[in-house]
């Protein structure tokens, strides 16, 4: 096992020979930064760099996605003075071809969530999911109706995911926090299957992913209070009906009798924290696939980070196949994409420290035990300078 997490890891031509490595993709401050595998050098080298706007940029929200022909960006553009002399967020959906050329532009208002589905693109904005075609063609729309008492009706979902027809919302922001379902098989009339609240205290939902076969929908819940701080892992059924559910007397651990929600499946706490640390246990769980099998990359209260699978036969949350991927001493700047692609994941971490960034890639393969075949920096003066976009895209 690596002792520190910055160790690099080779892989050697004759072993590269036996992986289709795909290129990678990666949005940042205005640029996007193709990355090609070099098997000379045994990595993963810049190989193009285009502007999409004429001076850097840089936006709370950034995701590039994939469609069969062409790729797709959304970006929330800080806010800048108009003429009228008042701040306006310049929010923009953006096609582009696979040689990184600018096609197309939908502009709009802030964008807080995308996902593609069979070449129809969803993007959450202004309170409403909407769809596009690929030409970036509104097709159709539906106002979410997420009330909030400090932003009206026009709460957006923060996270969209998609399978077999049916997009999972989950929102993350301001009491209370709601998921929905939502059938998309027909993008022109969408329609809002299911809405269901959650209450917490001073929580917030930071992560989703689904397992068709169990019937699972499962969220990533974190909170902070004078009570104390934790993650805790709550599975619903996938087929979930309107309701609501309030945790706000079982969110803690030692509070965990007070939980008797039949909509609920499953509920377990994977971290917790007294408000002055004297107690504190679990780990955090920074980054997690979407579908099975789920994997996840996980921080440990002594500084390691590690790879494991998650399994939650009988609603009980189990992690298996742990990897160490070594000792990362600085927690809170940590940030991370992890995506499957065939037998292998693909892992890209950054951390800020020293006053820079420094991007990380591994590959793992985790067709038996799962095993790191490559660990390296990506060496691109931008990376350096500012924080990558949240998406790093594999391309075919």
């Amino acid at each position: 096992m690596p002792e520190d997490f910055f160790t690099d890891v080779s892989l050697s031509q004759e072993k590269a020979l036996s992986y289709s490595l795909p290129n990678l993709l990666i949005e940042c401050s205005g640029q996007l930064i193709q990355f090609a595998y070099n098997n000379q050098t045994q990595k993963y080298e810049s190989q193009t760099t285009v502007d999409l706007e004429e001076t850097p940029s840089h936006g709370r929200f950034s995701k590039l996605i994939a469609l069969s022909d062409s790729i797709i960006l959304a970006k929330n553009i800080d806010s800048r003075l108009n003429q009228e002399q008042t701040h306006q967020s310049e929010s923009k959906v953006i096609k582009i071809s696979q040689s990184l050329a600018k096609l197309k532009v939908y502009e709009c208002s802030p964008i807080a969530a995308m996902a593609v589905d069979r070449n129809h693109i969803f993007i959450c904005t202004e309170g409403k999911l909407v769809a596009l075609n690929s030409d970036l063609e509104c097709l159709g729309k539906v106002n979410l109706n997420l009330e909030s008492e400090r932003r009206g009706t026009n709460k957006n979902a923060h996270a969209i995911l998609i399978d077999r027809s049916i997009a999972y919302l989950l929102d993350n922001i301001i009491e209370p926090t709601y998921i929905l379902r939502v059938d998309i098989s027909n993008p022109s009339h969408l329609q809002i299957l299911a809405t269901f609240d959650i209450h917490g205290i001073n929580h917030h939902l930071t992560g989703q992913w689904i397992n068709p076969d169990l019937n699972q929908w499962c969220i990533l819940q974190s909170y902070g209070s004078q009570a104390g701080s934790g993650e805790n892992i709550i599975i619903l059924p996938l087929n979930l009906d309107t309701g609501s559910v309030d945790l706000r007397k079982s969110q803690f651990p030692f509070q965990r009798s007070y939980l008797n929600e039949r909509s609920i499946l499953g509920y377990q706490s994977i971290r917790y924290a007294s408000f002055d640390y004297s107690e504190e246990w679990g780990f955090n769980l920074i980054a997690v696939t979407s579908l099975p099998p789920i994997w996840g990359l996980i921080y440990e209260k002594r500084k390691r980070l590690y790879l494991a699978e998650i399994q939650t036969d009988n609603h009980q949350i189990n992690f298996q196949n742990k990897l160490d991927l070594g000792e990362l001493k600085d927690y809170y700047h940590l940030k991370a994409r992890i995506m499957p692609i065939d037998q292998l994941l693909f892992l890209v971490v950054q951390e800020y420290t020293n006053q820079r960034s420094f991007t990380r890639l591994l590959v793992i393969d985790i067709a038996k035990k799962p095993s790191i075949i490559l660990n390296q920096n990506l060496e691109v003066q931008n990376l350096y300078n500012s924080t990558m976009s949240d998406l790093l895209l594999p391309q075919n």
